[in-house]
C-alpha cells in the first residue's frame, strides 16, 4: 500500500523546527568558538582575516554587497558557510579574486596496501610507499557529468579532483553524509556554484587539502 505523504503544511512546519533547532546549535557552536578562542578554525576565517586586514565591517560589507547587516551576521557568525559564489561577491567589493583548489594530502614515510585476489583464489597484496598516488591504482568509474565537465568554471577545480582522487562519487556521498545524487545536482544544476561547507566535507572525506588563491581583479 502507498504510503501518503505527510500534508505541505506538516512538512513546513516540520521544516521549520529542524531548521530553528540546527540554527540554535550553530549559533552555541560559534560561542563555544570564541570562549575557547578557536575562532581561527572556522571555515569561513579566511575571509574574515581578509576582510579584518582591509578594516572593512560586516555593516560597510553588506553596505557594499547592497545587503543587511544581520545578513553578514548570519553568514559568519551563525551557518559559518557560504556559497562559493558569495565568496567570490565579498572579495569582488574589495577588489580581489578568489579561486579554489583541492588536492591529496601528502604522506610521506608511509605504505597503503591493497589487497585483490586473482586467478586460482591466491590472495595478492600491492605495498604503496607513495599513497598519495595509491588512488591511481583504483578502477574507479568516473561520471561524464564530471569528465565531460569543462574547464575555465568555477567549479571545474572539483571536477578534475573527484576524477583523480580514487573513490567513487557514491561513496564520497556517504562519507560525506549527502543524499545519493547530491554530487550530480552540483555538477548539472548549472548554477556552477557550490557550498563552502561542501568543499570541506569533501576534502575532509576524501584527505584532502584546500588552497585558497587571492589575487587582485
Amino acid at each position: 500500500m502507498k504510503q501518503n505523504n505527510p500534508p505541505l503544511e506538516a512538512r513546513k512546519r516540520k521544516y521549520a523546527e529542524n531548521k530553528q533547532r540546527k540554527d540554535k546549535a550553530n549559533r552555541e557552536k560559534r560561542r563555544m568558538e570564541k570562549r575557547e578562542g578557536k575562532m581561527k578554525n572556522r571555515r569561513l576565517s579566511f575571509i574574515v582575516n581578509i576582510l579584518n586586514t582591509y578594516r572593512i565591517t560586516r555593516t560597510e560589507l553588506a553596505k557594499r554587497l547592497g545587503e543587511t547587516t544581520q545578513n553578514m551576521y548570519w553568514i559568519f557568525s551563525v551557518q559559518d558557510d557560504c556559497a562559493l559564489s558569495k565568496a567570490r561577491e565579498i572579495f569582488a567589493t574589495i577588489g580581489l579574486s578568489l579561486s579554489v583548489q583541492i588536492n591529496k594530502k601528502s604522506a610521506h614515510n608511509k605504505t597503503q596496501t591493497i589487497d585483490y585476489v586473482t586467478a586460482g583464489n591466491v590472495t595478492s597484496k600491492v605495498v604503496f610507499k607513495f599513497p598519495e598516488h595509491a588512488s591511481v591504482y583504483r578502477a574507479v568509474k568516473i561520471p561524464k557529468y564530471i569528465s565531460d565537465y569543462p574547464d575555465g568554471k568555477y567549479l571545474s577545480f572539483l571536477a578534475r579532483y573527484l576524477e583523480n582522487v580514487g573513490y567513487p562519487i557514491s561513496e564520497i556521498e556517504k562519507m560525506t553524509s549527502v543524499s545519493r545524487g547530491s554530487i550530480r545536482q552540483t555538477f548539472v544544476n548549472e548554477n556552477d556554484d557550490i557550498a563552502i561547507s561542501r568543499i570541506y566535507d569533501i576534502a575532509r572525506a576524501t584527505n584532502g587539502e584546500i588552497t585558497w588563491f587571492v589575487d587582485k581583479l
